[in-house]
């Protein structure tokens, strides 16, 4: 289905789930009031126009699963709060935190994004390990909050360590840590470094240590 009209759901009570999946939008898409986007709202879409986040301090699970392109740059300004697999496997521009937020599990896994800018975020979702039958060590596909995404930038800025394994398996082009001063010190660490939160990182190409002054053990341990 392809939607070339603005939508306007200023007025509209109720939004179920998946209402615009697989859709093409041309149009921009305006909220109101609400402050939330239901669970699948724009699942597998191709979005065109521009979405107005303004009152926005929920995006539902899978409300932008694995969208096919987003035109705008993402800038949340509000304290919002991004649940589980909201972005995942989506194509983004840029993302950027401005006010305080809680970035969930799998909520940007396996997405492209270009500069992401984390600004006063609260919590960072990351992943636990798990022992296999075998006695391996084992991290769970899709747990940490930026699992195996491909991310241009990361500016740390103001925003709390990003808890262990949130960006294991990531590719990043430039990692600025900003004001953080410590990471990766979360109890139980050992040498396999999984208190990391970059973890078997894929690739780093940049670094911009800032103001950090303590990271922990292993931090970087599979990095390539």
């Amino acid at each position: 289905n392809t939607l070339n009209d603005d939508l306007d759901f200023s007025n509209v009570e109720t939004l179920g789930a998946g209402v615009f999946k697989n859709a093409t939008i041309n149009g921009d898409v305006t909220f109101g009031n609400r402050t939330n986007i239901p669970s699948g709202t724009f699942e597998l879409s191709t979005i065109n126009g521009l979405i107005d986040f303004d009152n926005i301090t929920t995006i539902e699970s899978n409300a932008f699963l694995n969208v096919k392109k987003l035109s705008q740059d993402l800038i949340f300004d509000n304290s919002i709060n991004i649940e589980a697999s909201a972005f995942s496997g989506a194509k983004l521009q840029n993302v950027t935190f401005i006010g305080s937020g809680v970035i969930s599990s799998n909520a940007f896994a396996n997405s492209t994004i270009g500069i992401l800018k984390l600004g006063a975020v609260s919590s960072i979702a990351g992943a636990t390990p798990s022992v296999a039958e075998d006695g391996e060590t084992v991290i769970g596909d899709d747990t940490g909050a930026f699992f195996n995404a491909n991310i241009a930038e990361i500016h740390i800025e103001n925003a709390a360590d990003p808890a262990p394994l949130s960006f294991a398996y990531a590719t990043i082009g430039t990692l600025d840590f900003g004001n953080l001063t410590r990471s990766g010190l979360t109890s139980g660490a050992d040498v396999n470094g999984y208190s990391s939160p970059f973890y078997g990182v894929t690739s780093i190409n940049n670094l911009n240590f800032g103001s950090m002054q303590t990271l922990g053990d292993y931090y970087f341990k599979g990095v390539e």
